[in-house]
């Protein structure tokens, strides 16, 4: 191969060079900052972006040596041109995209594995709370049902109806200011969303021990029962097994 040929194809490894050079240089390796319930992808969209408009440029690069080399062939001496004529293969646009390529999975597995995970794990406990917000509202939903119903069938007297309803309302109206806590805007950290779950989840464990105290074995059963023919399904299924085992413990202590 002759200078000017050789010169031609250091110039297109060049610009391959120039071009990964210059997209390493416009992503440092800093991990990028998560924004909450940013989709991973719309960052890979951006990127996409960004790797087609250096394709171009490179492309456009191509062209100019192209040019250049016809330049060259037309000003050689006769019978040399063809000597001096880049190999196609090192002008295909193919050809210029693989190092690009390369050089954005080198950045995406140095930066993006990171941000990848970090987003994923932040849909997720996302998630969680969405759904534990829905699924409290439905059961909240169900109270003035339940009420009724204990008016209706629960066979103790009055006064003790009216604390068994009074308990279930403070139960879910301390649980509903942690569902408010949790759904806020914006959301809690992840430490403290944890704490706001846990509470609402103790917190059908603390009604159902007040409960306990206001009511024998039997009636834990049938307010269990009650409870049951709502959407109510957990608490009524955790309230007739503290009946069981409060009727247990008397037959127990009686034997």
């Amino acid at each position: 191969m002759n200078t000017t040929s050789l010169f031609s194809a250091l110039s297109i490894v060049a610009v391959i060079l120039a071009g990964v050079a210059l997209y390493v240089s416009q992503n440092p390796s800093v991990p990028p900052t998560v924004t909450r319930g940013a989709a991973p992808a719309a960052n890979a969209a951006a990127l996409e972006q960004q790797v087609e408009g250096l394709v171009s440029d490179v492309e456009s690069l191509r062209a100019q040596l192209a040019d250049l080399e016809r330049a060259l062939a037309h000003a050689a001496p006769a019978g040399e041109s063809a000597a001096k004529e880049v190999p196609a293969d090192l002008l295909d646009l193919h050809g210029l995209k693989e190092p690009i390529a390369r050089a954005v999975e080198a950045v995406m597995e140095r930066n993006g594995v990171d941000y990848v995970r970090r987003a994923q794990a932040e849909a997720k406990r996302g998630g969680a709370r969405k759904g534990m917000t829905n699924w409290f509202q439905s059961q909240q939903d169900q109270l003035p049902v339940l009420r009724q119903r204990i008016a209706d069938k629960l066979n103790i007297d009055r006064p003790r109806r009216e604390q068994v309803t009074e308990i279930m309302d403070t139960a879910f109206a301390s649980m509903g200011t942690a569902i408010e806590l949790l759904s806020a805007d914006p959301p809690p950290s992840d430490d403290e969303a944890d704490e706001l779950m846990r509470e609402v989840k103790q917190g059908f464990g603390t009604m159902v021990a007040d409960l306990d105290e206001i009511l024998d074995g039997e009636e834990l059963i049938q307010l269990g029962q009650i409870t049951l023919e709502t959407e109510l399904s957990g608490l009524g299924s955790a309230i007739v097994v503290q009946g069981k085992q409060e009727l247990a413990a008397q037959q127990s202590g009686g034997g």
